[in-house]
């Protein structure tokens, strides 16, 4: 009886094990920093709950709880709709692997507070929507129709500028009259809406991460691994028609949501998840089934224990951190010795150029007023009655022009360096210096 109950539990005490590890493994370190975001909401929480939520942790310890219940919402409610244990089990089980999910569950995320709010009153109105699952695809079909005409109607004033440079110059070719159909609005919006919606249907944003084609100004994270793609391909081909139907016309519904806000980044198209694991779930529970293609099940399990180790491996040492985080290691440290080496009542300089410095010490040193802190741009030679201490930026191939410039690649003499660190994001160093004579 014990191992029965033990079993039938088994699966479930596995899928727990690993979304908890996942999720809560070193979250306050691990993404490394943190973006201007999670900052400001510590800070806007501190005036209530006191200074002590000024900790990474805390700022993302509701989207890591969150995101560990959206899987076992996903599963009940797979489990509720289909009526399938193992197909519920297998995606529950990929979404807990996947990249994406583990990404962002470990920050802080509105994206995964709106999932769960989905997925909970999805769970609750599951009777509903059973008998609505004819009618759902023709809603979502007809309601990503009408999204994608408004996102055309609202770009309109975004392309203007565009449209009346282009008028500008072909005027001097054409009649007035005919420039209006050289270069038209109407055309120019529909282009970029329609480019932008091409650009969540390429794979390789979704497989492949750092893949050549890499957007400018997106962090591009790694998101599905490779190996699910047999299973996609396999669970769509052994979907009912129904279902496929309906989660090909939500997948059309999300992309155009995502056109018409203009959203690219990982984490708000993290809602495409849920489709990609269903389907690939529904893969995984065939060759399960299926007992000729054991083999093709287990090499499959083999292909994805690999990718997640893997993963795993680069991400909990640091090394997959996108070229456009918005995420900024330095601040933490640099805070810290600030606070070390500042002596009593002396003011500190820090130089507006390491973009929003004064909200991420805020955070750190745990001090909403920072009295004797100034930021803005200076310029160090002409602050030499300061009597402070500086906290600047030398980009790494600096110009003349930089105030901190020498030839020889060291230190203007007048000043003494006191800490040194570089700023991968931004390609800069950052120092911490007084004026030698103090």
């Amino acid at each position: 009886m014990k191992t029965s109950t033990l079993s039938k539990y088994l699966p479930l005490i596995l899928l727990a094990v690993v979304t908890l590890t996942t999720r809560f493994y070193e979250l306050g370190t691990i993404p490394k920093g943190l973006s201007l975001e999670e900052a400001t909401i510590g800070l806007s929480l501190a005036p209530y709950l006191g200074g002590w939520v000024l900790n990474p942790i805390l700022i993302r310890l509701a989207s890591a709880i969150l995101g560990t219940l959206s899987i076992f919402l996903l599963y009940f409610l797979v489990n509720k709709l289909s009526e399938n244990l193992r197909l519920s089990y297998a995606s529950a089980f990929l979404l807990s692997i996947t990249p994406w999910h583990i990404q962002e569950s470990r920050i802080f995320s509105v994206v995964i507070l709106i999932i769960f709010t989905t997925l909970f009153f999805g769970f609750i109105l599951s009777d509903q929507l059973k008998s609505l699952l004819k009618f759902l695809p023709k809603f979502f079909v007809a309601l990503s129709i009408l999204l994608f005409i408004s996102a055309i109607l609202i770009d309109f004033s975004k392309v203007s500028e565009k449209v009346d440079a282009e008028r500008r110059i072909a005027v001097n070719a054409i009649p007035l009259k005919l420039t209006t159909i050289y270069s038209n609005k109407l055309v120019e919006s529909y282009r970029e809406n329609l480019a932008s919606f091409y650009e969540h249907l390429d794979f390789g944003v979704y497989f492949f991460n750092g893949h050549p084609r890499q957007r400018w100004g997106v962090e591009e994270t790694t998101k599905l691994f490779v190996s699910f793609i047999p299973l996609i391909i396999i669970g769509i081909t052994k979907l009912k028609n129904n279902l496929r139907l309906l989660l090909g016309a939500v997948f059309i519904f999300l992309l155009t949501l995502l056109t018409l806000f203009e959203f690219r980044g990982p984490s708000e198209s993290l809602p495409l998840v849920f489709i990609f694991v269903i389907i690939a779930g529904y893969g995984l529970n065939y060759l399960w089934e299926a007992k000729k293609r054991q083999t093709v099940f287990y090499i499959l399990l083999i292909l994805l224990f690999y990718e997640f180790l893997n993963f795993n491996s680069l991400y909990f040492s640091g090394l997959t951190e996108s070229t456009f985080s918005p995420r900024r290691a330095v601040y933490e440290e640099i805070a810290g010795k600030v606070s070390l080496l500042r002596e009593e009542n002396e003011k500190v300089l820090v130089n507006e150029r390491l973009l929003n410095p004064k909200i991420f010490f805020q955070f750190y040193l745990k001090d909403q007023d920072l009295e004797g802190f100034e930021f803005k741009e200076y310029n160090v030679w002409n602050e030499q009655d300061s009597n402070a201490l500086f906290v600047d930026v030398l980009p790494y191939e600096p110009s003349p022009s930089e105030t901190l410039y020498t030839k020889e690649d060291g230190f203007p003499e007048k000043l003494t360096p006191l800490y040194e660190i570089s700023d991968e994001r931004l390609r800069q160093k950052v120092f911490v210096y007084r004026y030698a004579e103090n």
